[in-house]
């Protein structure tokens, strides 16, 4: 089988000047040796913790088709070297002119919470309409952004891309990269809170995906969010010509009118811009079907067959760190929900774990991150959620899980420990056959680790 070209050398040699060998082709493009493929244009970025130049010859000798510089590094052919100023500024630059060379309908998707989830839904249902591209794992920042771009290949059609941020001006950059016709916010607020000084110096940050949008370029926008009003006021600041809404409000343009558990699965029914739409999904969540309006009001408005895009939704699994479930030999439900956490979405996703048959509901929780000096305070106000939904046990770890564990009534209090580490070692003792057992904490608390000891 012939590997796909995705970058000839008068094609690079046009964006930085270069003089590769008219038959020069590179089948791939790397920012890392560990998982780079021979044929990969590898790209030495420098990073607070290391630096590319530092691999740049490792990378040749693992097949790499060139690598991009920008000071020297002994050994290396000069004729696999591309010499530039910034690194990064290249790929952007690279990036940059195949999104000019390649005709796509661009979709852009951020948001507090449920971006990635969103981005998977919406690139699933664009692959039954034409080629997709989408952002992988979360390549959603100032690197991964110009990666994905980058690495997208000229027959594409439809282009997903997920932007991310944690302070103001992140987004913008982003955005301009890669135009979106149609730009998604899933829902705004209380995270990175300690990087902002309200939820609406947020709102501000999510809006700037506006600023990328072309004439005729689209907004979808949650009805059901306290920001709705708010963030279309911005989208109009950023003259876009349109703004189309989801939720459950019945005034929405995507509206969620009904959603139920049975055995496991999520029996939806939905109101999208005046078509009745009835499908499943794997997961249980009202908080994933309410993105799944988002995904499908966004196919209707490019003009796709909506329905079609509903059927294929259906055979979506939870990803790994984002609900995936493992039905354990001990007779344990494990829910992995262990990539990020954040208080909007812990109380989303101890609604929907309530769905889950089981003897016991038990909670491992980690600390929720970047919440700055209202830590405490937000994760004290899961308290609520968990009596509510009925919650058995919970066991957690961090010093701002503390602050919840010591306000949780007695009933409900299993252990509190230092951190994952020790979590890791006793959980699986406290677990039994009939027990659920729902794993959740931002990526720096490490709560990976706990589910790999359950699992073990």
């Amino acid at each position: 089988m012939t590997e796909t070209v995705l970058w000839r050398a008068a094609e690079i040699n046009k964006v930085y000047g270069s003089t590769l060998p008219e038959s020069w082709v590179a089948t791939g493009l790397s920012i890392d040796t560990r998982t780079l493929q021979t044929g990969d244009l590898f790209f030495a970025l420098e990073g607070e913790a290391s630096d590319g130049h530092d691999y740049a010859l490792q990378a040749i000798e693992k097949g790499a088709a060139a690598i991009v510089i920008s000071k020297p590094v002994d050994g290396v052919p000069s004729d696999k070297t591309i010499k530039v100023e910034n690194v990064l500024k290249a790929m952007e630059h690279l990036g940059t002119q195949r999104r000019q060379d390649v005709s796509i309908k661009a979709f852009g998707v951020t948001g507090s919470v449920g971006k990635t989830g969103t981005k998977e839904m919406l690139a699933h249902a664009l692959n039954c309409f034409g080629k997709t591209h989408a952002t992988i794992k979360s390549y959603n920042n100032h690197i991964g952004v110009p990666f994905m771009l980058s690495t997208m290949p000229r027959e594409t059609q439809f282009g997903v891309f997920e932007m991310g941020m944690n302070h103001a001006g992140e987004i913008t950059p982003l955005t301009k990269m890669v135009k979106p016709d149609i730009a998604i916010i899933t829902t705004v607020g209380a995270v990175h809170m300690e990087f902002f000084d309200s939820v609406q110096k947020i709102a501000d940050a999510k809006a700037e995906i506006f600023a990328g949008l072309g004439k005729g370029g689209i907004a979808v926008l949650n009805a059901d969010n306290d920001y709705f009003d708010y963030l279309k006021g911005r989208a109009e600041h950023y003259n876009v010509a349109e703004v189309y809404s989801f939720g459950e409000d019945k005034n929405a343009d995507a509206c969620l009118e009904s959603h139920s558990v049975k055995d496991g699965v999520a029996h939806v029914s939905a109101d999208i811009m005046g078509k009745t739409i009835t499908f499943t999904l794997n997961s249980i969540g009202k908080h994933i079907a309410l993105n799944a309006m988002a995904v499908l009001l966004a196919v209707e408005l490019a003009g796709l067959d909506v329905r079609k895009a509903a059927r294929s939704l259906e055979g979506i699994a939870p990803m790994e760190g984002r609900g995936a479930k493992t039905k354990l030999d001990n007779g344990v439900m494990l829910i992995d929900e262990s990539y990020n956490a954040s208080p909007i979405a812990v109380k989303a996703t101890i609604e929907a774990f309530s769905k889950v048959k089981a003897d016991r509901h038990i909670l491992c929780l980690g600390d929720m991150l970047e919440l700055g000096n209202q830590s405490d305070e937000l994760h004290q106000s899961l308290v609520n959620p968990i009596v509510e939904q009925n919650m058995s046990l919970l066991y957690c770890c961090g010093p701002h899980m503390k602050a919840l564990y010591d306000v949780l009534p007695a009933d409900r209090q299993g252990a509190h420990y230092e951190n994952s580490a020790e979590m890791a070692k006793e959980i699986k003792k406290m677990l039994k056959s009939g027990d659920a057992v729902l794993v959740k904490g931002s990526l720096g608390s490490k709560m990976k680790m706990v589910v790999e000891a359950i699992k073990a």
